[in-house]
Order: C-alpha cells, then sequence, then structure tokens
C-alpha cells in the first residue's frame, strides 16, 4: 500500500553531507546543542531539504535570532514558518465549520494525524506541515457524511468520481480513504476521508486495525466544534501503522518520527498510556511494526522510550540486524532507501508478527472470513454470504489490478 514518495524526492533534491545531516536533526531534537558549521556547510541545499520535507517551521523556531545563521538561509525558513502559519489557520478553522456542520446531522467527526497534533502536541500550529486534514466517521454514517461534504461543495478526486455515480461505489472501490477538494479563501483544501463502510481495517495482509475500539475510546479535541481524536495510545499506534507500513518507514523523512516523539514526549506520564498501546500493537497483530517506529524515532530523535517497553515489543535479534541494514538514519533523513521493489519481501519480513502470517497474509485479503464481509457488505443473508465468499476474491484482485495500473500511470507522467 501506499505510492513510492522517495524516489522523486531523491531526484529533486541533492543529499546533505554528513555535517548538513546532523545539523537538520540537531534542529529537531529537544534540547539538543546546534553543532558548529564550517565555511563548507551547504546552507542552500540544507534549507531545500527543510522545506520540501515540512520541517522548515521547526528549523526556523530553532534557529531565530543565531547570530551565526546567514540572513539568507533565516529569510527563506521565515517565509516558510509564516506561510504554513497561515495555511494551516485555514485549514483549522474549516476543521472547525466542517465538525460544527456535521454536528447538525449528529455526526461526530474524528481527526487523525496533523489536525490533531498541530493542536495538542506540537507547541504552536505552525510548526506542523500539513499537506490535507486527515479525517473520519463512524462507518454507518459515511454516506451521509459524504453526502453532506459534497452538498457543502467538497468534490471526489477525478478518479474517485469516476469510480461509480453511487458514492457507495466510490466508497468500496477506495476502501482505505477518498480523497475531496474545496477552495477557502483561496487555499485549496484537501480532505482524507478515511476507512468509509469499515468497522474493521485490513492495514496489511495480516494487521487490523478495530475502528469500533478507536470510535469508543476517543477522547474530545474541541467539544464546542464536534471534533474528536483518537485516544494517546490508539494515535500513537496508528502514527507507528502509518510509518512503517502505509509509508514503509521512510517516504516522508524525518516527519514520520516527529510526530511519534511529539506525541511519546506529550502522554508518556499517563499512568496507562504504555500498558494501552502494548495491548493495542498485540490486539491489532503489529508489534513488529509498533517496535521499529518507536526503536527508529529514539535512534535519530533522542525520544525517551522506556528500555521495558522496547524489550517487551522487541522482534529476534536477526530481524533487528536486517533492519540496520536495509535502512539507516542518513537513509530516512534523505529519503534517499526505501523498501519498494525487490527489498518488498524484506519490509514484509520486518512487519509480520509471525512468519507464518507471510503465507497467511495473500489468503486473509481474499478470504477475510463471514464477519469482515458482513460488515464491508452490509448483509446477513446466509446465501448472501456465501456468493460473497466466492466473488470478494474476484473483486479483490480486480481492485489490485486497477490500483496497480493506476500507479503505473502516475509514475509515467511523473
Amino acid at each position: 500500500m501506499g505510492k513510492d514518495y522517495v524516489h522523486k524526492s531523491a531526484r529533486e533534491w541533492p543529499p546533505l553531507g554528513l555535517a548538513e545531516q546532523r545539523f537538520l536533526v540537531a534542529c529537531l531534537r529537544n534540547g539538543e546543542p546546534l553543532p558548529t558549521t564550517s565555511a563548507a556547510f551547504d546552507w542552500n541545499t540544507f534549507v531545500r531539504r527543510a522545506v520540501s520535507d515540512g520541517l522548515a517551521p521547526l528549523v526556523y523556531q530553532r534557529l531565530k535570532g543565531n547570530a551565526g545563521i546567514p540572513p539568507s538561509t533565516l529569510d527563506h525558513l521565515k517565509r516558510s514558518y509564516y506561510q504554513n502559519l497561515s495555511a494551516n489557520h485555514v485549514r483549522l478553522m474549516e476543521l472547525r465549520r466542517l465538525g460544527q456542520m456535521l454536528q447538525t446531522y449528529d455526526i461526530r467527526l474524528l481527526v487523525l494525524k496533523g489536525g490533531a497534533l498541530a493542536q495538542t502536541v506540537y507547541d504552536n500550529v505552525a510548526l506542523r506541515f500539513m499537506g490535507d486534514l486527515d479525517v473520519a466517521v463512524l462507518p454507518r454514517q459515511a454516506e451521509a457524511a459524504l453526502a453532506a461534504l459534497q452538498a457543502d461543495g467538497y468534490i471526489l478526486h477525478q478518479e474517485q468520481a469516476q469510480a461509480g455515480e453511487q458514492n457507495r461505489a466510490a466508497m468500496e472501490e477506495f476502501g482505505w480513504h477518498l480523497r475531496l477538494t474545496k477552495w477557502v479563501l483561496g487555499q485549496q483544501i484537501e480532505l482524507e476521508f478515511h476507512w468509509p463502510l469499515r468497522q474493521v481495517v485490513l492495514v496489511s495482509q495480516v494487521a487490523r486495525l478495530d475502528l469500533n475500539h478507536i470510535w469508543a475510546t476517543a477522547i474530545p479535541l474541541d467539544p464546542e466544534a464536534n471534533l474528536w481524536q483518537p485516544a494517546p495510545a490508539a494515535m500513537l499506534l496508528h502514527l507507528c501503522l502509518h510509518t512503517g507500513l502505509q509509508h514503509r518507514f521512510n517516504d516522508l523523512g524525518l516527519r514520520h518520527y516527529l510526530d511519534i516523539d511529539r506525541v511519546v514526549r506529550h502522554y508518556q506520564g499517563q499512568p496507562d498510556f504504555w500498558p494501552a498501546f502494548v495491548r493495542l500493537a498485540q490486539g491489532t497483530h503489529a508489534v513488529q511494526v509498533a517496535y521499529f517506529s518507536l526503536w527508529f524515532t529514539e535512534a535519530l530523535l533522542g525520544t525517551p522510550m522506556p528500555v521495558a517497553l522496547l524489550h517487551q515489543l522487541a522482534p529476534a535479534a536477526w530481524k533487528r540486524a536486517l533492519f540496520g541494514r536495509y535502512l539507516r538514519p542518513s537513509d530516512v533523513v534523505n529519503r534517499t532507501r526505501a523498501l519498494y521493489g525487490g527489498r518488498r519481501i524484506v519490509w514484509r519480513l520486518l512487519t509480520t508478527d509471525r512468519l507464518l502470517d507471510l503465507l497467511r497474509g495473500p489468503w486473509r485479503v481474499l478470504f477475510p472470513g463471514r464477519t469482515y464481509l458482513a460488515d464491508y457488505y452490509q448483509v446477513k443473508n446466509p446465501a448472501s454470504l456465501l456468493l460473497l465468499w466466492a466473488w470478494h476474491p474476484l473483486r479483490s484482485l480486480g481492485r489490485a489490478g486497477r490500483r496497480r495500473l493506476r500507479e503505473m500511470r502516475l509514475r509515467a507522467t511523473d
């Protein structure tokens, strides 16, 4: 799942040298002294990388007022900071309006990732770059919510609108999320509408995210605006799944790990934070993904992770060695290596809790079981379920083929 975001970035921007890498990471680490820079320091490449990876606002906050930084560098970072502040102000204002609008339909709006994190775990909303707003509603309200958003002026992206004239057809075809867009105050708002129709999400071939639990434990983000967010442990697990499964640990560079770092620092003082996280990771069959995401966050950003926690989640030593061989901190900083192509099987191996699941995974995708089919297709009749048991594999293969063709077309036009 997910697109190969790395190759385009690697083509467009030259990699940072070792000195620039160390300086960038030090800017993002809490309280770490900045290393000294020499006359050979490549400020132009440093700034381009910080801006393109959505890190410039945080870097500016750390460097502003530092007399040793070239004025042109600070000016560039400052522009990015205030541009992001302005863009996020519009996004979050629109998010509040959407929550209030959906409240008139008695639909709660769950806010994921940046839209929630910018308002909670970052010092101010300018510091978290957001390309879009990630939201979800209860599965039984998905069709009504999508219709309300469209009536409000949001339109589906072209390829999703072409999936069928009915909204349900688009939701079934693009089951992970729908993308909608609207212009607000001269700014294009991108809305990712997650998990329509799903009670349980098959995050990978074996990891299953229980959305009923996420909704049952959701906490208020902005009660007056009808905005909710996942409980801290669920938020952290979702970030780990997003990092390791959707983006294969380094598609978005350091941004993955900054979110994890900020969530851990903000919430780990709560008594049940880590026990709840472990229970969720085990129940989702995502212990390996959780471990590698947390371990790499600690390695990159010095995040204070409990030793006992990492020991409890740790995979076999050979898996840890394999991970270190195929993905190094410099690869994340420069976004130069991803677990795609011939390394796909390595990625599968690293993110699967049990080796047997590598064989079971494809079977579960094609034959997910009666409960999943009944939930996904909203049917209860035994005869209908029997027909779906035979038809679902063909439909899944067809959808996978169409998705692969779309990805090939995207790469061809890249």
